[in-house]
């Protein structure tokens, strides 16, 4: 069989068709994949969103209760070093009162300088 340039034209025109056909339906799949994902990153946000609420609604609790445990510590801190001060005060009481009244000499001595 003799092939002409008609059929020739056809067949390209056929293979022309097919593939404009093929694209179309590759271009449909792409729009559902890219819907689906949008879609996923919708629900993953609006995931995100709720958690960061439900932290943001602990948050003052957790602040709470760790603001509490620093001022317990903190109290301790203060509770031993008192005691050390005490103890301290009264193993060179001599020392602690020269130095409380030098240190009254010199607070006086600054507020006598500064008039």
């Amino acid at each position: 069989m003799v092939t002409t340039s008609t059929d020739t034209k056809l067949n390209a025109g056929s293979n022309a068709g097919r593939a404009a056909f093929d694209i179309h339906d590759e271009l449909a799949e792409l729009r559902a994949d890219i819907a689906a994902l949008a879609k996923s990153v919708g629900k993953y946000g609006r995931s995100r969103a709720d958690d960061m609420q439900h932290r943001a609604h602990d948050l003052p609790d957790e602040l709470l209760d760790d603001t509490r445990l620093a001022l317990k510590r903190m109290r301790q801190q203060i509770s031993g070093l008192e005691r050390n001060l005490e103890g301290n005060v009264r193993e060179h009481p001599l020392q602690w009162f020269m130095g409380a009244a030098g240190l009254g000499l010199l607070i006086a001595f600054f507020i006598r300088w500064s008039r």
